[in-house]
């Protein structure tokens, strides 16, 4: 089964988001040499609206108590689960891996990205007696800055 070839935009604040420059490279499949999409070619500036988009998330995301990132965390964790299987086939094209590596290995790993460190983080925080230790406010803003911001530094290079 194949994926429809498409461009990747960026992704900041909240929308997808052409690259600055209009710029994109070709997204090659290892498995045939052939282009199976494009992705956005982004530079500096794009780079600077994803991290400054993602320091204003990052004053509500902040705000909000710990359970409740949480529990939104988890929900990304159970959307991953769901589609499992597409998410294996795309990891599979763009690496050249084998499916049955990316189904087993790659894609449930990044589904404990998100299922397992929140609710230890919560309980850390929660643990800090109501105040943002600064080990977690960076642990935050890594993680707020890796929503917002990682889609368009991946796209960097």
């Amino acid at each position: 089964m194949r994926i429809e070839s498409s461009q990747m935009r960026n992704f900041i604040n909240g929308e997808f988001v052409e690259p600055i420059d209009g710029r994109y490279l070709d997204n090659v499949e290892p498995a045939t040499g052939k282009p199976y999409s494009q992705a956005a070619d982004s530079d500096a500036h794009d780079v600077d609206l994803a991290v400054t988009a993602a320091e204003k998330a990052f004053v509500d995301w902040s705000k909000q108590p710990a359970a409740e990132r949480s529990r939104f965390l988890l929900r990304v964790a159970d959307l991953i689960e769901r589609d499992l299987e597409k998410f294996a086939r795309a990891e599979s094209i763009d690496t050249g891996k084998p499916i049955s590596l990316a189904r087993s290995l790659d894609i449930p790993h990044r589904r404990t990205d998100f299922a397992v460190e929140p609710p230890a983080l919560s309980v850390e925080l929660e643990n800090c007696a109501g105040h943002r230790c600064r080990k977690h406010r960076h642990r935050e803003a890594e993680r707020v800055n890796a929503d917002d911001g990682l889609h368009a530094l991946r796209n960097r290079a």
